[in-house]
């Protein structure tokens, strides 16, 4: 922030560059947020999450809110923007790689990437378009599908197709409002952050928030 409590942006001119954001704190999140965000909410949204659990965060930001567009309108927006943008969070998961490579940013540490609801349409984006298949490294220690706005049918098919962590977990709360009215005012099924059922991801954990 500056002294109006507005962002500033500054491009990294290196690689090295990124190491000012550390902060000293050990573990890294990477947070990709959901629908109806612009991208000062997402940024305040990272420092908060910074702040309560102690870990350096990373925010990747995409087209989610369209003033002009009401919620299930701006909603199917959204869905199509990550569609047209899923190779560019290819390249920015594979330059984290290479980020994380070069800086020791994880040497004894944690990298976690956490999604958030339509943010986890990028996931199932990468498996079903198979963008990622051929990178053996393991990115991530961690993989959190945090209230995911993504259709809980047959969700296990895309999921056990991604490969670029050490461990999965989905979240669930079906006290979820948001992920409610996405099953009640659209197309779509009953969304994986809603409730989780059968058939289970073999690589997953499932966490549910419900009480």
């Amino acid at each position: 922030f500056n002294h109006e409590g507005k962002w500033l942006v500054q491009n990294l001119e290196s690689i090295d560059d990124f190491k000012v954001g550390n902060n000293g704190l050990k573990n890294w999140l990477v947070y990709v947020h959901g629908d109806s965000q612009t991208p000062d909410l997402a940024f305040t949204r990272g420092l908060q999450l910074q702040e309560e659990y102690k870990v350096n965060v990373i925010v990747f930001s995409w087209p989610s809110k369209d003033p002009t567009l009401g919620g299930i309108q701006n909603f199917n927006n959204s869905r199509n923007h990550i569609e047209q943008s899923t190779a560019g969070f290819v390249q920015f998961l594979l330059e984290l790689d290479n980020w994380k490579n070069k800086l020791d940013l994880v040497q004894s540490n944690r990298l976690t990437l956490f999604l958030h609801s339509l943010g986890n349409y990028y996931l199932e984006r990468i498996a079903s378009d198979s963008l990622i298949a051929n990178h053996d490294n393991k990115i991530f220690d961690n993989v959190i599908l945090n209230a995911a706005a993504v259709n809980q049918k047959y969700h296990h098919l895309w999921l056990e197709e991604i490969n670029i962590q050490d461990r999965f977990f989905v979240n669930s709360n079906r006290k979820d409002m948001t992920l409610k009215g996405v099953n009640m005012f659209t197309d779509f099924d009953m969304q994986l952050g809603e409730q989780a059922v059968e058939n289970f991801a073999s690589n997953a954990v499932y966490v549910n928030f419900s009480k």
